[in-house]
């Protein structure tokens, strides 16, 4: 058993995760010293607390599985070596390779860790682990080498130096090594060349100047070695280190990266927000919005299969998180099933009362199917929560107009316009509900009148002309009613025929008839059946790998 007793210092908890009666008793367990939340930022006692959690559900879910509680001990190593706290990481990462003695990453993670505190006979033996295990994972080779280096042993660390630039001639760190070995050994101009060769790859790795600077004094260029010195930092070259990168991630909580990959989405960069929404369920595995994100990204980038797996772990973490209900509905409704994405939006909107989004999509589904008092309802519901929102206002006047209530459908554009006075289409839809409606009076017919003439002076088009006629009906201006829905049979003739647009010849038999329009539009129009979503990209959009981050 390893002896943690040193750590137990102000400001540890500590607790005996191990689970003796699991194994033999060669396998107990390393006491894991836990950083207390209570001493840290609110930030990090936030992942502190987030990380102890997720660690003790995965504890208690991995029951006799040891590969399972592995993974939970690797998983909180990470954190804690992310957030500096290295004793705690390398408690979790001995009892990960106790439970998995062949899983590399643990090794990998405890020889960064011991190299980090200044012990490289241990941290040598890892690295020797860890390519014994993963041959082919060349980051370890490449910290092993830069270890070999540093000790002075040039022979082994160029050995290790060549069989990686073998496999990745463009590396950066192995190239500045091998000059590096090249300069201690007098062979300066070779040393140059691979400085510059390392720069023109890793153009960030200012500390290269400083190398530069030396080799190029060493051949007398003294020009070139002050240029190079005044360019110096501290910044080495870059080593690509996929496992290491996975682990610095857990520095930050789920909730920078969900942050970062909204950013990314707003910005329409869709791969990078799917890659950072990864991060966010890397690092808190247990949080449906990272899955839900994933599933909203892969659409976007035309991937369905990848979105429904996605919403189908965030389902399985919380089955009634009401976002991935939400989104299990647009899928389903995109898809044309109409009738079960109405059930996942009414199972979002019970998940979370005032849920708007999924009021409206309901609300457009249920007009889909003719239930337009019913589509009116969840619309009046939107509107009150999605304030100063003229489109939800406006689907509201359509459903009420569908369902035969003209009188609210007038209150719902007032108020729409009140909002935006300038919406063209709600204008052109309170011009013919004032024109239709029984309940409107004289100034809301010659108000319709005075908005359709301004539409169709704007845009003399079908529509327009029609919503004119539809005025001047109104007010009795019978023959120029006809003139202008004359116009209009006009424009659908060219368009395909006039039986293509609902209501147009029956209204000019109305108004040749002397008698006023009825409707707005007729049930049937377009306008009353709003479209399902439509939530992909472009197919040839590259997109994401369904696989588990």
């Amino acid at each position: 058993m390893i002896a943690y007793a040193r750590l137990l210092t102000t400001g540890l908890l500590v607790l005996f995760l191990g689970a003796t009666t699991l194994w033999a008793q060669e396998s107990i367990l390393a006491i894991v010293p836990h950083p207390n939340p209570a001493n840290q930022t609110q930030q990090m006692r936030q992942i502190l607390t987030n990380a102890r959690a997720l660690f003790n559900q995965q504890r208690e879910e991995a029951g006799d599985d040891k590969s399972a509680l592995s993974d939970a001990y690797g998983r909180l190593g990470m954190v804690y070596q992310s957030l500096q706290f290295e004793d705690s990481a390398a408690a979790a990462y001995s009892n990960a390779k106790t439970l998995k003695p062949d899983d590399p990453r643990w090794h990998h993670f405890l020889a960064f860790l011991y190299q980090e505190k200044g012990d490289p006979d241990r941290a040598i033996s890892e690295y020797l682990r860890v390519l014994q295990l993963a041959p082919d994972y060349l980051a370890a080779r490449t910290r092993l080498g830069l270890l070999f280096y540093t000790l002075d042993r040039k022979v082994e660390a160029e050995e290790e130096f060549v069989v990686v630039l073998a496999q990745r001639p463009n590396d950066a760190a192995v190239i500045t090594g091998l000059g590096r070995i090249a300069m201690d050994e007098g062979r300066y101009q070779e040393a140059i060349e691979r400085f510059e060769r390392a720069f023109e790859l890793d153009y960030q790795a200012n500390q290269l100047h400083y190398l530069l600077g030396l080799a190029y004094r060493q051949i007398g260029d003294m020009a070139q070695a002050r240029l190079h010195m005044d360019e110096a930092g501290d910044r080495i070259a870059r080593i690509e280190d996929p496992w290491l990168i996975t682990m610095q991630t857990h520095s930050q909580g789920a909730d920078f990266y969900l942050g970062q990959g909204l950013m990314a989405a707003q910005g329409r960069m869709m791969k990078d927000a799917f890659n950072m929404f990864q991060l966010a369920a890397l690092v808190d595995p247990n949080d449906p919005r990272a899955y839900v994100s994933m599933a909203r990204a892969s659409l976007a980038m035309g991937n369905l299969e990848a979105a429904e797996d996605f919403l189908g772990r965030a389902l399985a973490i919380a089955p009634d998180d009401p976002n991935a209900l939400f989104n299990v509905g647009l899928m389903t409704d995109q898809g044309g099933d109409t009738d079960t994405a109405i059930e996942y939006y009414q199972r979002a909107i019970e998940a979370q009362a005032g849920f708007a989004d999924p009021m409206i999509y309901l609300g457009n589904a249920l007009m889909r199917k003719g239930k337009y008092a019913e589509a009116a309802s969840f619309y009046a519901q939107a509107s009150q929560l999605h304030k100063q929102d003229a489109a939800v206002l406006h689907l509201e006047a359509l459903a009420h107009l569908a369902s035969g209530q003209c009188a609210r459908a007038m209150a719902a554009l007032d108020e729409a316009l009140a909002i935006n006075p300038a919406g063209g289409q709600t204008l052109q839809t309170r011009a013919r509900t004032y024109a239709t409606c029984p309940a409107a009076t004289d100034e809301q017919k010659r108000i319709a009148l005075d908005d359709a003439g301004d539409l169709y002076t704007q845009l003399p088009n079908l529509e327009h002309a029609e919503t004119l006629a539809m005025a001047k009906a109104a007010l009795s201006q019978y023959q120029e009613a006809s003139d202008y829905q004359a116009q209009a049979m006009f424009e659908a003739i060219k368009a395909g025929g006039a039986n293509k647009f609902p209501g147009l010849t029956e209204n000019m038999e109305r108004y040749r008839d002397q008698q006023p329009p009825v409707e707005a539009w007729p049930v049937t129009h377009p306008i009353f059946y709003p479209p399902p979503p439509k939530l992909t990209a472009p197919s040839e959009v590259d997109s994401p790998s369904p696989q588990s981050p």
